[in-house]
């Protein structure tokens, strides 16, 4: 893992995040409403959540921040504990499949579903050939890891209305994220997902924006491991100093 130095610099006070969050607000409204996806989930026999259970949306920093503020008024401390410990677990697992740190397994419904970044909007209604091109390049990047679970998109999701999104549509919406993303500080160099890049994943930006860089070296250090038993035992071992910060038993 390494750090990076927007989220040292960029912080909640920032009168520019804090506009940016209607901005967000804005643009999450105009999404089309959809239809599927919570009809089925809770079906006996229906899908049970399965692209949160093994999948997790990328999201840009200030999307992150944007569901950070929820998460500051409506979680308990275990609550937070435990998308800290779940983010940890994610980080040194390597590219097994992981899913979202977000999503409840028990009651099969995502968390912050009214924050959810805008990946979670367009899953399922992406026009195709623009999925597609995404879903070959994961594969090609995964093909020889057989641990990794991989799925088209649900097929279950469809536009309420019936009016498809087209490239045209999503390339606009992206545009429009990308100005907030610059709106509060990001250069346009680190708007990306390489190294050092804004658009991560849930649990890299919850742990980068949180821990002090000791516990991020920790957990670097941790992903070396070769068994997985002991990679849960060191993280273990972590997380009971970070519950007692919290006052979590």
């Amino acid at each position: 893992m390494q750090n990076f130095d927007f989220y040292k610099k960029i912080k909640m006070s920032n009168k520019l995040v804090i506009s940016s969050f209607e901005k967000l607000e804005y643009l999450y409204r105009k999404m089309p409403d959809t239809k599927g996806c919570l009809e089925n989930i809770s079906k006996e026999d229906g899908c049970g959540g399965w692209c949160c259970q093994i999948q997790f949306p990328q999201l840009f920093y200030s999307e992150f921040l944007y569901i950070w503020d929820h998460i500051k008024k409506n979680f308990d401390n275990k609550e937070l504990c435990d998308a800290i410990e779940q983010s940890m677990l994610n980080a040194v697992k390597g590219d097994i499949s992981k899913g979202c740190i977000f999503f409840n397994k028990e009651t099969k419904l995502c968390k912050i579903h009214n924050v959810r970044p805008l990946n979670c909007y367009l899953y399922g209604i992406t026009p195709k050939e623009e999925f597609d091109i995404r879903f070959e390049k994961v594969k090609e990047k995964y093909k020889n890891n057989l641990a990794m679970i991989l799925k088209e998109q649900c097929d279950l999701v469809s536009v309420a209305d019936g009016k498809d999104l087209t490239t045209e549509d999503t390339a606009k919406i992206w545009n429009e994220l990308i100005e907030i993303e610059k709106g509060i500080g990001i250069s346009e160099d680190d708007i990306n997902d390489g190294v050092g890049g804004s658009y991560r994943s849930p649990h890299d930006h919850l742990l980068f924006f949180l821990m002090p860089d000791n516990v991020i070296s920790g957990i670097a250090g941790i992903q070396m491991y070769d068994d997985v038993s002991d990679k849960i035992t060191a993280i273990n071992e972590i997380m009971i100093n970070i519950r007692k910060f919290y006052n979590v038993e």
